[in-house]
């Protein structure tokens, strides 16, 4: 078992014939996910920090996430979600409602049919942007969790040292937010396998005060999508449908994208 979690900055002094110091070089581990702006570094301990580092890079790291360009799944049978992640476009499909939506996220503008009709009256339009919006937050960060711990408004502890439900050894790490998000409230605890350092379990909890989580599952099925190493099997919950592109050609960004 591996106790240690990963550290994953080094600091290289080099020094000359005297014994004094000449360079100093700081290397950082290019896998490394930085912090988002608001992350809460104060209140997070280092160790969790750490943990969550290890995480990341063991999905795959920066460098994949960075040439994640296109992303497009299927979230537990109910809707397929487009996103192209350089021009900040989601669209949505909906399988058991009328529900489809092209949205830009960065300026918020977008179409949204429902039950076959553009919408357009301006209140409505408002209504279901944010709708797609919440979509959006709410899968992708299913989807994506390992590469979002330290995202802004995040607090991390490192619980300890503890075991899955399926008897895993798991450094247990615990989530907390602040005005971030649509559910600021929640709290998880991902379960981190002591030896990949791959998240085996999340728990969530609707309050963070809550002693009891409201949903507890597994993280099964890990497969390298374009270098993201990405769990589709979450028990009772699956992810039927799962790719990521570095890019498209036109035809296909277009069928995906630009048409309904």
């Amino acid at each position: 078992m591996k106790n240690v979690i990963y550290v994953m900055g080094a600091l290289l002094i080099l020094l000359g014939a005297c014994g004094s110091p000449e360079k100093i070089e700081v290397t950082v581990n290019p896998d490394i996910i930085p912090a988002s702006v608001g992350f809460n570094f104060d209140a997070s301990d280092s160790a969790a920090v750490a943990l969550a580092d290890s995480v990341a890079i063991h999905a795959g790291g920066k460098r994949a996430l960075d040439t994640a360009n296109f992303i497009h799944f299927n979230f537990f049978g109910a809707r397929d979600i487009y996103w192209d992640r350089i021009n900040d476009i989601v669209k949505i499909v909906s399988k058991r409602t009328d529900f489809k939506a092209i949205y830009n996220l960065k300026s918020d503008t977008g179409k949204i049919f429902v039950n076959g009709e553009l919408q357009s009256d301006l209140d409505s339009l408002k209504k279901y942007k944010d709708v797609a919006r919440a979509i959006w937050i709410n899968d992708t960060y299913w989807l994506l969790f390992p590469y979002k711990l330290k995202d802004s408004g995040v607090t991390l502890k490192y619980v300890g040292l503890g075991q899955d439900k399926a008897d895993n050894a798991s450094h247990i790490l615990q989530l907390t937010f602040q005005d971030v998000g649509e559910t600021p409230e929640n709290k998880y605890l991902a379960y981190v396998n002591a030896d990949s350092y791959r998240i085996t379990q999340w728990d969530y909890f609707a309050n963070a005060t809550d002693s009891v989580p409201a949903i507890v599952t597994p993280w099964l099925d890990y497969k390298n999508y374009n270098g993201l190493w990405l769990s589709a099997d979450r028990g009772k919950y699956k992810i039927p449908f799962i790719e990521v592109y570095s890019e498209l050609d036109t035809a296909t960004y277009n069928a995906i994208y630009k048409t309904f």
